[in-house]
């Protein structure tokens, strides 16, 4: 079975501090989208909620806030790739056959400054990576962990393809 996008939307956003809860931004993407589709949310089988810094149920508060309750709500915590690893499960299920209409969801609410570990009281998932891309890259090792493991992948790109610098700022909203 092949699988389609229906529906879609995109809510403001702003600094950390400054948006909507996270709640409310997903409820708000939730509902706006289900417009855009013509559907209702009788139609929906199953969802998947991608998000980062969230409990364990945020999936769960922010689809509940339109009302529904019945369908399995998956949360996908997978950093970076959260939203598209929900679109890819959301997509899996309906080409799969196990539903026939299906929502994938992402929001996120962030504190400011860089991102940091949560817990602080068992080993980072990412330690391994972080480890490399010091020994590998830089000489810094209180740099920010994204920017070494982002930096630290664009030099690798840039060590086995040839890869050149930017000189200069290249606006894409031209």
């Amino acid at each position: 079975m092949a699988a389609f996008i229906a529906g879609t939307s995109l809510v403001p956003f702003a600094k950390p501090g400054l948006s909507e809860m996270y709640d409310r931004m997903g409820s708000d993407a939730l509902f706006l989208a289900l417009n855009d589709a013509g559907l209702s949310l009788k139609h929906l089988d199953q969802a998947y909620v991608g998000y980062v810094y969230g409990d364990s149920t945020s999936g769960q508060r922010a689809v509940y806030r339109v009302g529904m309750t019945g369908i399995p709500i998956i949360n996908v915590n997978n950093n970076c790739a959260s939203g598209s690893t929900a679109l890819f499960l959301a997509r899996q299920a309906v080409e799969s056959g196990v539903a026939d209409c299906v929502l994938a969801l992402g929001f996120e609410q962030m504190k400011p400054g860089a991102l940091e570990q949560v817990f602080s009281d068992r080993p980072s998932p990412l330690e391994k990576f972080e480890m490399i891309a010091d020994e590998a890259f830089f000489d810094k090792r209180d740099l920010p962990v994204t920017l070494k493991l982002f930096g630290g992948a664009g030099k690798a790109h840039m060590d086995l393809y040839g890869t050149k610098l930017c000189s200069g700022i290249v606006n894409l909203a031209t």
